[in-house]
């Protein structure tokens, strides 16, 4: 059942049209879905919130004023340190149920569980229902995504944005229809609000495999992903232009900046200073290394202690995977399935690099490699499966990995 199913969605995705679920697929992502929302939600209750974040959040639910300005403080002295959108999720939970720990990380708790339905979903889509439940399983028992699911981080919303953003890339893909790249420039807009300059980096692949693959002429693809971007522009503005506008002593001061600017917290301290550089892009040292960092740059802080145990567990398959559906793909009716692969590969290259040339790279940012590698490990996991039939010739190649 499984091997027709795959075999299914493989002609069904060289014809352009999504394979159908099979009678088990929905029925298994729903206990996947409900029993990863029980561990994560399990004494919920009882968690720590922030110090910093908690504070902040409880007085954004308390007063409409410090909702808009994302303040800290009753006072309204400074707002917090970072673009307030993930906050604001939170402080409408927190003034919808009350201020408890459970209703703070409510939304944290369900945006990781649509995380896997969606990533389910968008890797379906791409190689069938088996790639797209391993790959759901794998993002929901990834150590990492269980630990911050029950936090108020805001890389839980980053990433759910960005996966719906990857599906939308794909319908544009697919479709050949301006609508989905729009879509899917609006979706990482709102991820700026959650992880700001961050939630950019996901335009690396999206674009580069969007002129790849797209079956328009250049000047079109071009011109509609300046037009996407430019929406992108538009949706991450939504809080920073007003904190531009509002004079500084009619509002409180951004923290996070040292000259109460708004611009020097987001592309500053939440952007530069995260890579060693001065807000204006200046090389910059501080106590201890860069900026006071944790370490300067180092090509291997994938592999390293702090990286490796939290996501790299499948680094093996899903690169196996990659690399398999790169050569293996090469033909004309495989567009699409290429398409894919390179869009996830080079998801994950970027975000590897962007940390390993950070001179903070808290554990916790790592959640963005997470789907990429979920979505690679599942690939590889249907190709391993189909390839056990007579037709195929590479039979060896699953257990061949597994052993290395």
């Amino acid at each position: 059942m499984f091997e027709s199913h795959v075999l299914i969605a493989e002609d069904a995705d060289n014809a352009n049209v999504p394979a159908p679920d099979p009678v088990w697929a929905r029925p298994a992502l729903l206990v996947l879905a409900i029993a990863s929302g029980v561990l994560y939600g399990w004494d919920v209750w009882r968690m720590h919130l922030h110090l910093y974040y908690g504070a902040a959040v409880k007085t954004m639910s308390s007063s409409w004023p410090a909702f808009l300005y994302g303040a800290y403080d009753p006072g309204m002295t400074t707002t917090v340190d970072k673009v307030p959108g993930v906050f604001w999720l939170q402080a409408l939970s927190a003034w919808l149920f009350g201020f408890h720990s459970w209703s703070v990380l409510l939304p944290q708790v369900l945006g990781s569980v649509l995380t896997i339905l969606v990533l389910y979903r968008v890797v379906r889509l791409w190689s069938g229902p088996v790639a797209g439940i391993v790959a759901a399983a794998v993002y929901a028992t990834t150590p990492m995504i269980a630990a911050l699911a029950r936090t108020q981080i805001p890389d839980v919303i980053l990433v759910l944005l960005v996966v719906l953003a990857a599906g939308a890339w794909w319908q544009a893909i697919k479709t050949g229809k301006l609508a989905p790249l729009l879509w899917c420039g609006v979706l990482i807009g709102l991820a700026f609000q959650a992880k700001m300059v961050h939630a950019w980096s996901a335009w690396l692949p999206f674009a580069l495999t969007y002129l790849f693959a797209a079956t328009l002429p250049w000047q079109r693809r071009l011109a509609r992903l300046a037009a996407a971007g430019a929406v992108t522009v538009a949706v991450s503005a939504i809080w920073v232009v007003p904190m531009l506008l509002i004079p500084a002593s009619s509002r409180p001061y951004i923290d996070g900046s040292m000259d109460n600017s708004v611009l020097s917290m987001v592309f500053g301290y939440n952007a530069f200073n995260r890579f060693g550089l001065s807000n204006d892009g200046a090389a910059t040292l501080g106590v201890g290394g860069p900026l006071g960092g944790i370490h300067g740059p180092a090509w291997d802080y994938m592999f390293s202690d702090a990286a490796a145990p939290q996501v790299g567990w499948l680094y093996p398959i899903a690169l196996a995977g990659l690399i398999a559906g790169l050569l293996w793909s090469r033909s004309r009716a495989d567009r699409l399935r290429l398409a894919g692969y390179a869009m996830w590969g080079l998801w994950l290259l970027t975000q590897a690099v962007t940390f390993s040339l950070s001179v903070k790279p808290h554990s916790f940012y790592l959640l963005s490699v997470v789907p990429p590698i979920a979505g690679l490990a599942g690939a590889a996991a249907a190709r391993w499966w189909s390839s056990r039939t007579p037709s195929q010739n590479r039979s060896w190649w699953g257990p061949a990995t597994v052993v290395i």
